[in-house]
């Protein structure tokens, strides 16, 4: 609970990204700090609109999370996902 009180948490940025499966997307947060987590908002399918389950977000080890935040898509769908870095 304290941590959802933190500052960090409402001076995140929300990101939009369309994305194909089996690839790993490199998003520069802009954050100017190292980001302390991501809260994925929205997965669902490019074409048809459905809405995916969030055990198909992957988040992935960046080399530098200060700058990036590195993640991939299980799944066999071109997605759209939103989600919340902070």
């Amino acid at each position: 609970i304290g941590f959802l009180g933190s500052k960090e948490i409402l001076d995140g940025k929300l990101f939009k990204v369309d994305i194909v499966n089996g690839t790993t997307y490199r998003v520069g947060h802009g954050l100017g700090r190292k980001f302390k987590g991501v809260i994925p908002v929205l997965i669902k399918r490019k074409l048809t609109g459905a809405i995916q389950t969030f055990d198909h977000f992957i988040p992935g080890d960046s080399d530098d999370d200060s700058i990036y935040f590195d993640f991939s898509i299980l799944g066999s769908h071109e997605l759209t996902v939103s989600f919340w870095i902070f």
